[in-house]
């Protein structure tokens, strides 16, 4: 009672009576998960389909006139290490830096990658967000016809559902 499991778990169950145990059942919360008709026996108990978190182990025993007796527990389950710190990184593949900006539109290939996974890509053009996505790769397209000419930077983030944010190198590009 009261311990901390993880990753798959060994329970053990035994029980006694007077006219012989018939069966022994195993449940999480309120789910049966395992049954046996020894009277004592060892299941094997996969935490990691179970939520972080308090949960009721019960071990439920039958003898053969019916009687049933059960014996509860508390156990918390502690699967996840620590949560996610790892920022993702966001890459602006095309245009490069120094690039000349040819006829419009211009495409601007963004992509992130990320340990976990990437909720969004932001595209900044001259410190102004230009577009967005939720995908982790994606082409935004620049419609560069009223654009003065000159340098232009060009700035990606990516996010991650932990709310880590990586952002690329700036990209000076020239109209």
């Amino acid at each position: 009672d009261g311990s901390t499991v993880s990753g798959t778990q060994a329970v053990s169950v035994s029980a006694t009576d007077n006219t012989g145990v018939t069966r022994l059942e195993l449940y999480v919360d309120t789910n049966l998960v395992a049954q046996s008709s020894a009277p004592s026996a060892t299941f094997s108990l996969n935490t990691l389909t179970y939520a972080d978190g308090a949960h009721t182990l019960k071990a439920s025993a039958y003898d053969a006139a019916g009687n049933v007796g059960a014996k509860s527990i508390l156990v918390t389950v502690q699967n996840s290490t620590s949560a996610d710190s790892t920022a993702p990184i966001a890459t602006i593949t095309s245009p490069v830096n120094g690039a000349i900006l040819t006829s419009p539109p211009q495409k601007i290939y963004v992509k992130g990658t990320d340990n976990v996974g990437v909720k969004k890509l932001e595209l900044y053009i001259d410190g102004k967000l230009f577009g967005t996505s939720t995908s982790a790769s994606t082409v935004f397209s620049w419609s560069t016809l009223k654009v003065v000419k000159g340098q232009h930077t060009l700035q990606a983030y990516a996010y991650d559902a932990a709310g880590n944010v990586g952002t690329s190198a700036l990209i000076t590009v020239v109209k």
